[in-house]
């Protein structure tokens, strides 16, 4: 699998569950046929948007296993690799490798603080424990450290990453990377995972997109990023602007920003026949009656329209 398809959009896919709350193993192939049939480069697993946080080691590969057969070399698998120490990383990507996936992602350890040169080190530590190529992961919001633009460019000199996905939202860092990576003739690929800077971040010279609300409307996304990429402003503005309405339809008052934009997805994907349930893992309450009618008044009607695909009955 060549790093040249490390490029366009990239699913990381939500993971289906029961409603015992056991992951739906068996749902995660008509998902990857349905972002394949919409021009996906490939399918991000056990990410935030896939619950990982949620999931065992075991269930963690089996989730893997499970993309990986469904792909079916039709696009990338990257499997999310991070936790909270460098033995546990290299563990799970070892544990991916075996499963399947083509490639491996992480963010830095969470839990506790760590310097910038021990985050390196991490990174280098997985690189070594897999022959699958690495992507760092760069998401302040839930690991306390956002990565410096000096441990990137250290990791891709070394070759010991092939390529980022930045959700930290701070456009200036994003483009100062792409600036230094182009003035240091780096090969390394860099991918938006903002849904409301994917356009901006494919002008500026990224790559592509891994985003959670492509699980709902792939196509819209693709033809974003393809009209970014071939420079057509004005559809990209248009798709963009799309996006940004679907962001903000599933925005719940009072939940917390990330896990709640979980909830409200699974639940909008249940209610167009995308998902047998609307389960999202434990802790998080099920939506109430309220947020479901704002959902259905709102969300419901946009992501309907942005589909433009036969939706199965439930």
């Amino acid at each position: 699998m060549s790093n040249a398809q490390l490029q366009g959009l990239i699913v990381p896919i939500v993971l289906p569950m029961r409603t015992d709350g056991q992951p739906a193993l068996d749902e995660l192939a008509a998902l990857c046929d349905r972002f394949f049939a919409a021009g996906v480069a490939g399918i991000w697993v056990n990410g935030s948007t896939g619950e990982l946080h949620d999931l065992s080691p075991p269930e963690r590969a089996a989730v893997v296993e499970a993309v990986a057969l469904a792909a079916d070399g039709r696009g990338v698998v990257i499997a999310h690799v991070g936790d909270t120490s460098t033995k546990l990383a290299c563990a799970q990507a070892e544990a991916a490798a075996v499963a399947g996936a083509t490639h491996v992602a992480a963010v830095a350890p969470y839990y506790a603080s760590f310097a910038p040169a021990e985050i390196a080190s991490y990174y280098e530590a997985i690189a070594a424990a897999t022959d699958r190529p690495l992507l760092l992961y760069n998401l302040p919001q839930l690991v306390k450290v956002t990565l410096t633009h000096e441990t990137v460019l250290r990791l891709a000199s070394r070759g010991a990453a092939v390529g980022l996905k930045d959700t930290a939202g701070d456009f200036s860092w994003y483009r100062g990377l792409l600036h230094r990576l182009r003035m240091e003739d780096l090969p390394f690929r860099c991918l938006m995972g903002v849904e409301s800077l994917i356009d901006v971040s494919i002008v500026a010279g990224g790559d592509g997109a891994v985003c959670t609300l492509a699980n709902l409307a792939p196509r819209t996304f693709v033809d974003l990023v393809e009209a970014a990429k071939a420079g057509d402003l004005a559809l990209s503005r248009q798709h963009q602007a799309d996006v940004v309405s679907l962001v903000q339809s599933l925005a719940l008052p009072g939940r917390a920003e990330w896990i709640g934009s979980i909830a409200a997805l699974k639940w909008v994907m249940h209610e167009l026949g995308l998902l047998a349930a609307p389960t999202a893992a434990a802790p998080v309450a099920p939506l109430t009656i309220a947020e479901q009618q704002q959902l259905a008044a709102v969300a419901l009607p946009l992501a309907a329209r942005l589909i433009r695909e036969p939706v199965h009955e439930r």
